[in-house]
């Protein structure tokens, strides 16, 4: 039976950021809210394996407490057990900071599997689960379409060149899936119900994030924004049309 961690995070869809120049970061002015896409087929993943085989399905988000929200929508989802390390966002964006801090958090738990979204939708660089991988010492498959259990083995299939390919990998190991794995089913309204009444496991952050992150910002800034406006006059429409062609065509654009 599988012991299965499935690492989540929230993403900013269109909330507004601005650079905070002082330490560094793009700070977001709202709280994010939604699941990562590919987390969230991570859960449907991780469900399918436990009702296909048994075991349990446990949830861990590294983030701070505006990330219990997606925590909720796993457990309505089915998960077991829903975990959040404290650790300040947006440092734990850093890909560094988070596997720090998801492996701080995955050291006392007893686990054989662990699921996590192939990237994620806002920064999009997919280094955390291989960071993760290496910190835990097991091996990774990556961009899962197709997840099963043989004995002891995951068998994931994977794209790979055009092609695709059936890997496998003993337990423990590390999985990620894209969201073409499965459509996430919809979390019911007993399961609504029953997720607002378990409790969430907070493991406090010991510092095993900062300063973690390979990442060193130099300076961070806002775009600058402006346009300038061109003006066509004419003695006639068809003078003004003329010359947008001819401006259009000077700029190389037909």
């Amino acid at each position: 039976m599988i012991q299965c961690v499935v690492c989540i995070r929230p993403f900013s869809d269109s909330v507004p950021v601005q650079a905070d120049q002082k330490e560094g970061k793009m700070t977001a002015l709202s709280a994010p809210g939604a699941m990562n896409p590919d987390d969230k087929a991570a859960v449907e993943a991780a469900l399918r394996l436990r009702e296909a085989g048994g075991g349990t399905v446990a949830v861990l988000c590294a983030g701070p407490e505006k990330a219990e929200e997606i925590l909720r929508e796993a457990l309505a989802m089915g998960c077991d057990e829903a975990v959040r390390a404290e650790v300040p966002f947006p440092d734990a964006a850093f890909a560094g900071a988070a596997a720090s801090a998801l492996k701080a958090a995955l050291e006392n738990r007893s686990w054989n599997l662990i699921l996590m979204g192939g990237q994620a939708i806002d920064s999009d660089v997919a280094q955390t689960p291989a960071l993760l991988a290496e910190a835990l010492g097991i091996p990774q498959l990556t961009q899962a379409q197709r997840l099963s259990m043989r004995g002891g083995q995951v068998r994931a299939q994977c794209p790979f060149d055009g092609r695709e390919v059936l890997l496998e990998a003993p337990l423990p190991c590390l999985a990620t899936v894209t969201d073409k794995l499965a459509a996430p089913r919809y979390a019911t309204f007993a399961g609504i119900r029953e997720a607002y009444g378990k409790p969430l496991l907070l493991l406090e952050d010991k510092g095993e994030a900062a300063g973690a992150g390979v990442l060193r910002v130099k300076t961070v800034m806002n775009r600058q924004r402006g346009r300038k406006g061109k003006i066509l006059r004419g003695p006639s429409p068809q003078a003004a049309a003329d010359q947008l062609l001819s401006f259009i065509r000077g700029e190389g654009l037909l």
